[in-house]
């Protein structure tokens, strides 16, 4: 049902190579394709694969792992969902606005949204784009240029539906639908999977939350040492790469109440993320990482909440009614898996 798709974007490239896709086999001295792809030069293929992913959807890549029955065996939120797993343990994360860099600027009417809708995901019936604006759920106005832009907190006022530093309305619905199901639900999904699992193990979850918290934003807080100042604090670095750390070292991400308060404060109280609870269905915990905004700082065009006096906010969260019931939506696109290519 899906093969469409890798066929289409495999004959693209193919032309893009220089071969040819036109003639029957063997027309006027044509060759298999894939033998031309074979004797084609590196440079070649690389740059045609460029040019294939470039004419397609904004932000996206013609060409992804597939479920073909041999090394993907099934789709991996089923694989998932059965347990079928390697390893013991699992730490699991993601950004609070991991579609915003991929998902097109042009949304500005629910017209305009379900439209993005369709060419996203080709498969999916008017039903199912029905289904999906049902669990993204807002008003149908169209996106005023002139609404603030903020954080949510996560677990009151204002979601991630319709609100973000990125965009509003139906904006950043986009935003949030792209994300989800793009990023955030498999990570809830691999939580879920190395919860409890056969092996013994156990899983952690977590969500990157300092502004900007786009996707791989996160990164500065484990790769910026020694410590430079351009992005987080030394305190949340520490922190963070310690948990890091604890994790691969120790089974377990719990690091010390000074370390996760601020090494620099000297603050010893409690800090949640020094029990850090494992995942279970049961008990859907989430370690939300993140700061006090004391100055914003313009990096590479993107806003970062950087400067002296911010300081370490972690904090406990159901992962499953975060975000304004993010865990059922990741259920949701459970049962839509087969119509969305993964």
């Amino acid at each position: 049902m899906k093969d469409w798709q890798p066929s289409q974007a495999y004959y693209a490239f193919a032309s893009a190579a220089g071969c040819d896709t036109k003639n029957a086999y063997l027309h006027n001295g044509s060759k298999p394709i894939f033998d031309c792809l074979v004797e084609t030069d590196a440079a070649t293929l690389m740059n045609a694969s460029a040019d294939v992913s470039q004419s397609g959807s904004w932000a996206t890549w013609a060409f992804l792992p597939v479920t073909d029955g041999k090394f993907i065996q099934s789709l991996p939120s089923k694989q998932l969902a059965q347990g079928n797993i390697n390893g013991l343990n699992q730490l699991s994360g993601h950004n609070a606005l991991e579609g915003a860099a991929f998902v097109s600027w042009n949304i500005s009417t629910v017209n305009d949204l379900v439209d993005y809708l369709h060419a996203t995901f080709p498969m999916l019936s008017n039903n199912d784009i029905a289904k999906i604006l049902l669990y993204y759920p807002t008003n149908n106005g169209s996106v005023n240029p002139d609404d603030p832009t903020w954080a949510t907190e996560g677990d009151s006022g204002a979601t991630t539906l319709n609100q973000s530093t990125a965009a509003t309305g139906q904006k950043q619905r986009a935003i949030a639908i792209y994300g989800e199901t793009t990023f955030i639900c498999p990570s809830y999904w691999l939580a879920e999977a190395y919860s409890n699992n056969m092996n013994g193990g156990k899983s952690w979850k977590y969500q990157f939350s300092i502004p900007n918290a786009y996707h791989g934003a996160d990164g500065a807080g484990y790769v910026s040492w020694p410590y430079t100042g351009s992005y987080y604090s030394s305190d949340y670095i520490l922190a963070f790469m310690q948990m890091l750390g604890n994790f691969i070292v120790n089974d377990n991400p719990s690091i010390s109440n000074t370390l996760a308060n601020g090494l620099s404060t000297g603050n010893a109280s409690h800090n949640p993320a020094s029990e850090w609870p494992d995942y279970s269905i049961y008990a859907p915990w989430l370690m939300d990482f993140n700061t006090t905004c004391p100055s914003i700082k313009m990096i590479g065009g993107l806003p970062y909440c950087t400067g002296p006096g911010e300081m370490n906010t972690f904090r406990l969260a159901d992962a499953y009614t975060w975000e304004g019931g993010r865990g059922f939506r990741c259920d949701f696109w459970k049962s839509l898996a087969e119509l969305v290519p993964e």
